[in-house]
């Protein structure tokens, strides 16, 4: 196994006993190695931060050009996050932003709070290890794994809703959704009347829409300036 899938796989926590060894003795003895896991760990904090896919598509070809540096390519993936932190995509694209584009420009799954991974836990759960996959990106393993479970909390639900809208199933995400808000002791109300209203953005229902950012713009505790904002944008 060559030392870029060797890191990989750690990263996403996929390390066998034995290449769990392998990956340990490279990190105490190979000097350039540990520099590239550590690069590799700071990078993908970045990436989950800041739209993950988009960024490592963008390093992916800049890095076919030319070879970078390791502290060039931390430049360059902290500038690109930024640029998307700022509203980047307005360099990139003029005129006004259709509802799909306002969609795209202000989705991101929402961030693994119930079961943040921790490398080198191989004690996990079924639905840890189901989390696994999302914090990778790998969403239709994370809703097969999922939905093998027999959960109770109602909370999973939002975050399968999330999987289905990174993967451009709009409408089972608005379902799952609408489900979740006449569930009973939920935690993520807020975020789900924006992910519903960014959902009906995505299927060209506006009015939807508004219904939903109209519910978050008075409130103080989450995207309530980003959901006056996108009202203004609507069309």
């Amino acid at each position: 196994m060559d030392n870029d899938t060797l890191i990989q796989k750690y990263l996403k926590n996929q390390l066998s006993k034995e290449e769990q060894i392998i990956f340990e003795d490279l990190v105490n003895n190979d000097e350039s190695f540990s520099k590239e896991v550590k690069f590799q760990e700071n990078l993908n904090m970045v990436i989950r931060a800041e739209d993950r896919i988009l960024l490592k598509k963008r390093l992916q070809k800049l890095e076919s050009s030319t070879k970078q540096s390791s502290l060039l390519r931390w430049s360059i993936a902290v500038g690109f996050s930024l640029l998307i932190l700022l509203g980047g995509f307005y360099f990139f694209k003029q005129g006004p932003l259709s509802n799909q584009d306002l969609f795209a420009e202000n989705f991101s799954p929402s961030a693994n709070v119930l079961h943040p991974v921790v490398r080198g836990d191989n004690s996990k759960t079924e639905i840890e290890n189901a989390f696994v996959f999302y914090e990778n990106n790998e969403f239709q393993e994370f809703i097969n794994h999922i939905s093998k479970t027999a959960y109770t909390n109602p909370d999973y639900d939002f975050f399968i809703a999330n999987a289905y809208l990174a993967k451009g199933n709009t409408s089972e995400a608005i379902s799952i959704l609408k489900k979740y808000l006449t569930s009973m002791n939920i935690n993520f109300k807020d975020k789900a009347h924006w992910y519903l209203g960014l959902a009906y953005l995505n299927e060209k229902q506006p009015d939807l829409a508004k219904a939903q950012f109209e519910l978050l713009k008075n409130k103080s505790d989450y995207n309530y300036t980003k959901a006056r904002e996108i009202l203004q944008k609507i069309k």
